[in-house]
């Protein structure tokens, strides 16, 4: 496994956060002051590879509802690649995002890839799901919802 300096100025982004980047929500601005904290901070942010199709799925969800334009979800996509999510993949990730859903009565390995991803790098968690913050019961320190909303 890669050494954990690599991680350092780092954090782990799940998709709950990054569509409010890229939708309007009613804390998509405190999101966004967020994002930019971190942009004038150089914070490094990562996610598993999942994390592409969970946001491209919500667009898309979101343009086959017509809430928003097949145009401008195209375009949302395009920004939301354009903010070099690093892609992170170390060994075992599955595996532990397996054990993780299991221990903590997470119904989905997408969650839990997250939680893994964040254990297995040593960064913290940033996810606006405060049933996946609740159901790991983590130090406060390590799963955070930025926005602070319960």
């Amino acid at each position: 496994m890669p050494s954990e300096m690599r991680y350092e100025n780092c954090v782990c982004v799940d998709a709950s956060l990054v569509v409010k980047w890229l939708v309007s929500e009613p804390d998509s601005a405190q999101a966004l002051d967020v994002l930019e904290e971190w942009m004038r901070r150089e914070v490094k942010m990562i996610a598993p590879p999942l994390i592409d199709y969970e946001v491209g799925s919500v667009l898309r969800k979101l343009s086959a509802r017509g809430r928003i334009d097949v145009d401008e979800a195209r375009q949302r996509l395009h920004i939301f690649e354009s903010l070099h999510i690093g892609h992170v993949h170390p060994p075992f990730l599955l595996r532990r995002a397996w054990e993780m859903a299991v221990r903590h009565g997470l119904h989905t390995i997408y969650d839990a890839s997250y939680a893994a991803l964040s254990e297995l790098t040593g960064t913290r968690l940033y996810t606006c799901d405060q049933a996946l913050i609740s159901a790991l019961n983590w130090p406060s320190d390590m799963a955070v919802n930025p926005l602070g909303t319960a």
